[in-house]
């Protein structure tokens, strides 16, 4: 791992809990011969950027994986942040404010998701970049809306249809603006505007744009039998192509 000067020391945290509802054990769960968080382990320490790099779990058997790869696991998640209603801003004021009262200060954080299997290092180095290019408080990844949320339907539950903005219905696609979603795959913060604002998002907020086939979300088996055929389908490709759609 990298050796950053002490004001400027880069810190990855991977939040990944012991619970899931929707697939037990989904970040251990395999993933083409590997545990699934490993892809998110061994993209960080190949980052080569990182003074440290932390698991947040309460699962004792993260804790060995992690391990086997040299992965720092230094506390137990607390109970009331490894339940289903804990939120990952939560989650990173515990694991920084601990390690500030153990005199281990950071600059900057990359909070990188435990499930992110199609990420690649350019991505992190590059968004890193941005960050302090720009000294901004947050870099977020972003895909943009493949459907015109403007255009979009509620069904009531006697299965009626209803616009949710009727103004809409008759504007050419082309005349719509472009509209962006958290694709959920890594976020970069700086450690002191986090600390103080307490906020992820804030007025100071960067974006990397990602194209869609490089981000999935995986909550349900369906999202995983769909991130592993994306995942095939990027590994047929041609040696020189892989990974090329940036």
């Amino acid at each position: 791992m990298k050796k950053n000067r002490k004001e400027d020391k880069i810190i990855a945290i991977i939040p990944a809990r012991g619970g899931s509802k929707r697939i037990k054990n989904k970040n251990l769960i395999n993933f083409f011969g590997k545990p699934i968080i490993n892809y998110s382990l061994e993209l960080a320490i190949n980052s080569k950027i990182f003074d440290k790099v932390l698991v947040s779990t309460d699962s004792k058997k993260i804790i060995k994986t992690a391990k086997k790869k040299k992965i720092d696991t230094p506390f137990l998640r607390s109970k009331k942040n490894s339940s289903d209603s804990a939120t990952i801003r939560d989650v990173l004021l515990e694991v920084l404010n601990k390690l500030k009262r153990n005199n281990q200060n950071f600059k900057y954080c990359c909070c990188i998701y435990p499930t992110s299997v199609f990420l690649k290092k350019s991505q992190i180095l590059k968004s890193f970049k941005k960050l302090k290019k720009n000294k901004l408080d947050t870099i977020i990844t972003v895909s943009k809306f493949q459907n015109i949320i403007l255009k979009s339907f509620e069904i009531n539950k006697n299965g009626m249809v209803k616009m949710n903005y009727p103004k809409y219905m008759n504007k050419m696609s082309q005349n719509f603006k472009d509209y962006y979603f958290d694709s959920g795959q890594f976020f970069w913060i700086d450690i002191d505007s986090f600390l103080k604002s307490k906020k992820i998002i804030g007025k100071k907020t960067g974006s990397v744009i990602l194209p869609n086939i490089l981000c999935h979300d995986i909550n349900t088996y369906e999202d995983l039998d769909q991130a592993r055929f994306k995942y095939s389908y990027l590994k047929s490709l041609k040696k020189n192509d892989l990974w090329k759609i940036n």
